[in-house]
């Protein structure tokens, strides 16, 4: 049993408005600027970077929290994560 041509349309157009009002909702909020991407322990809450993000060599990107903790990371820039990040 699959979606026929107008159901799947329909998902698709829900998904991409729910995105667009995440993503509206995520821009509006306060953030703590990061002034790079990695070597920080976070507790849950919202950041931003401003510009291209990608982890250091060596260095960790830890968020710490419980299953009620929520991040929100916003990168200005292109975010780049490589083999082997964590």
């Amino acid at each position: 049993q699959g979606l026929d041509a107008d159901q799947a349309e329909a998902l698709v157009s829900a998904a991409l408005a729910d995105l667009s009002a995440a993503r509206a909702y995520c821009a509006g909020l306060s953030a703590t600027a990061l002034t790079a991407f990695s070597g920080h322990t976070l507790s849950g809450g919202v950041y931003a970077v401003s510009g291209p993000a990608a982890p250091v060599t060596g260095t960790a990107l830890v968020l710490t929290g419980d299953t009620a903790s929520r991040f929100v990371i916003r990168v200005s820039g292109n975010l780049t994560l490589g083999a082997g990040a964590r």
